[in-house]
């Protein structure tokens, strides 16, 4: 079973606090303060793989050792609800142990149009989060109206890729207070 990171791993957006971890279902996401938020998320995703990551420090394999398999044409991750601004993704892609190295496309696609980005991991972890290599950042403007939204999607050579997870960081307007960001940890929800 997944286990979330701890709290004072920021992972590569430097935000430390409570990493959601969710799948399947539409969810109400939790800032990483843990106060409950009116962002959604939900996925087409119906499963999760444990990669078994060797060499990665703790947090980083408690992030990266989940991952959903994603299907090209469907949505890796959908936020809903979201406050019209820009927003920094930072896109959490990798599986080099179980698929081989990949060239990866990521598409965020909000009302304003899309963003693409992507990355190219190999077969070994590098020994850390690495931009291009591990995720992508980037910068998606959310606009009024329709849900306000982004929806993710990946995509590679092959039948799937995956998505280990995604941290949504608002970016503050000059002289505004910025909001705690949302975190999403792919993972398999516990059940008692």
């Amino acid at each position: 079973m997944s286990t979330p990171p701890t709290t004072d791993y920021g992972a590569a957006a430097d935000q430390p606090g409570v990493w959601n971890s969710v799948v399947f279902e539409q969810n109400n996401l939790l800032n990483t303060a843990g106060q409950a938020t009116t962002v959604r998320y939900a996925t087409s995703s119906n499963s999760v793989i444990l990669l078994g990551i060797d060499g990665a420090a703790p947090n980083d394999k408690l992030l990266m050792d989940s991952a959903m398999p994603v299907d090209p044409s469907d949505a890796a991750a959908v936020f809903s609800n979201l406050q019209p601004g820009l927003y920094d993704l930072y896109i959490y892609c990798w599986a080099g142990n179980l698929l081989g190295p990949k060239d990866v496309t990521i598409r965020a696609f909000t009302g304003a149009g899309q963003v693409v980005g992507g990355v190219r991991y190999g077969e070994q972890w590098p020994g850390q989060q690495v931009l291009g290599e591990t995720y992508d950042k980037l910068r998606v403007e959310v606009t009024p109206g329709d849900g306000q939204y982004i929806d993710i999607a990946i995509q590679a050579p092959g039948d799937f890729n995956v998505i280990n997870g995604v941290q949504l960081v608002p970016v503050p307007a000059p002289g505004a207070l910025a909001l705690a960001p949302a975190a999403l940890l792919a993972g398999r929800r516990r059940r008692r």
